[in-house]
Order: C-alpha cells, then sequence, then structure tokens
C-alpha cells in the first residue's frame, strides 16, 4: 500500500490512493478509494480502538484498571510502553486524539 507524507498544515496524510483497494481487517475489511481524507472512527468502541494498534496486544489487558483508557490513570501498560520506548509520542498522542473524538461524538449523539 503506498503512503505519503503527512501534509504539513493539516497534518493529515496526502492523497496517494489511485484504485479502490478492499483490505481484509478484523474479520471486516477496509475500502481504500480515491477521494477519501478521512477515515471517521467515532463509532468505535474502547476495545475496539485498543486492538487497531498492535502495540497495545496483549498489553492493555495488563493495566491495574479493566476499564483503563491509558490517559490519566496509574499502572497503565500502555504509558509503560511509551515510557520504554516500545510506543512512539506521535502513536500514542492519536491515540489520545481518536479516543477523545469517540466521546465526543458519543456525548452529542443524541442532540
Amino acid at each position: 500500500m503506498e503512503t505519503g507524507e503527512l501534509a504539513k498544515r493539516t497534518d493529515r496524510g496526502k492523497h496517494t490512493t489511485r484504485q479502490a483497494e478492499l483490505w481484509p481487517f478484523l474479520g471486516g475489511a477496509v475500502l481504500d478509494t480515491p477521494g477519501f481524507s478521512l477515515f471517521e472512527m467515532s463509532e468505535l468502541s474502547q476495545d475496539a480502538l485498543n486492538t487497531c494498534y498492535p502495540e497495545f496486544d496483549g498489553v492493555y489487558t495488563e493495566c491495574r484498571f479493566s476499564g483503563c483508557r491509558h490517559n490519566a490513570e496509574p499502572d497503565c501498560a500502555v504509558k509503560a510502553l511509551l515510557a520504554q520506548g516500545k510506543l512512539t509520542q506521535g502513536r500514542y498522542t492519536r491515540y489520545l486524539e481518536i479516543q477523545k473524538e469517540i466521546e465526543e461524538k458519543r456525548k452529542h449523539k443524541y442532540d
């Protein structure tokens, strides 16, 4: 899959898709088509979001709290990965941004 650099102004990916492709993903599929610049993730659950990050695999269940959001909780196994350099700050920051987006959409779902 071809990828490009992030645009400095928007911090989002530049368009590289030239044809539609179907990619298997978590028992379903993702369709990559020309013209899309944003993947809406607001319908994901916390558990589903965790599975989108392979670095978390088998680790997020080791957090002190079963409902850990990997943000401000003590003894978080995901934050330990960050401290050990096994998770980049950029990936962690993006995870938190998506998590916040999911929460905001849920808060206003029935407004």
